[in-house]
C-alpha cells in the first residue's frame, strides 16, 4: 500500500490528489475531505497528502497521531460518517500523512456546505450537483450511473434491439442517446 502512495505523490493535483501543509485550518481538510467522498468513482480513491507543499517541497507534520485524531475527528463529524484511511509516511527523514478517501455506498455526505471536486479544486456544489448528490444515492441510479457513456443494449417488448449510451440519470428518469442516429430520450 505504502509503495502505491509513494508512487501518487509524483501525481499532480487533480480530481484524486490534493497537498495541504499541516498549518491548513481544520475547514480546508473538511473541504477536501468531503469532496472526495462525493466525487470519487468507486474504482478510484482520493489521496490528501498532509505535511506537503503544493510544490511539492516536504515539510513534513511535527505529530502525526494528533493529527491523524484531528482528521478522524473531522470525518466523524460529517454525515453520515467518512472513513478515511490513513497511513505515516517517511519522506526524506519527515512524517507526511496520507489519507485515503474511497467510494462510499453512504455518500453524499455532508459537513456544512456540500462539496465537489472540479478538475484540482473542492468547490461548494452548486444547487444543481447538490440535487444530483442527493438523487445519486438510490441505488438503482448509482448502478445505472456506473453505465454513463458507455453502450447498452435495449430492448423493447416489440421491435429490434438496439445500441445506446446512457447520458444521464435521475430519481425518475434515464437519458438514453441512440448511437445509429444521435437522437436522444428519456
Amino acid at each position: 500500500m505504502k509503495g502505491l502512495l509513494r508512487k501518487r505523490l509524483r501525481d499532480r493535483e487533480d480530481n484524486f490528489v490534493e497537498r495541504k501543509l499541516e498549518s491548513a485550518r481544520a475547514d480546508e481538510y473538511r473541504a477536501t475531505i468531503v469532496a472526495f467522498a462525493v466525487s470519487v468513482p468507486e474504482d478510484r480513491t482520493g489521496v490528501l497528502f498532509v505535511g506537503i507543499a503544493d510544490n511539492g517541497d516536504i515539510p513534513g507534520v511535527s505529530n502525526s497521531e494528533y493529527l491523524q485524531r484531528k482528521i478522524k475527528k473531522i470525518c466523524d463529524d460529517c454525515y453520515p460518517p467518512i472513513r478515511p484511511s490513513i497511513e505515516v509516511l517517511d519522506l526524506e527523514g519527515k512524517s507526511v500523512l496520507a489519507v485515503e478517501i474511497s467510494a462510499d455506498p453512504d455518500r453524499p455526505h455532508f459537513s456544512g456546505p456540500a462539496y465537489a471536486r472540479i478538475g484540482s479544486q473542492s468547490v461548494k456544489a452548486s444547487p444543481e450537483v447538490f440535487q444530483r448528490l442527493i438523487e445519486s444515492r438510490p441505488s438503482r441510479v448509482r448502478e445505472i450511473l456506473k453505465w454513463k457513456d458507455r453502450l447498452v443494449t435495449v430492448v423493447k417488448s416489440s421491435g429490434p434491439a438496439f445500441e445506446c449510451a446512457v447520458v444521464d440519470c435521475r430519481a425518475h428518469w434515464v437519458e438514453l442517446r441512440i448511437t445509429s442516429s444521435s437522437k436522444s430520450f428519456s
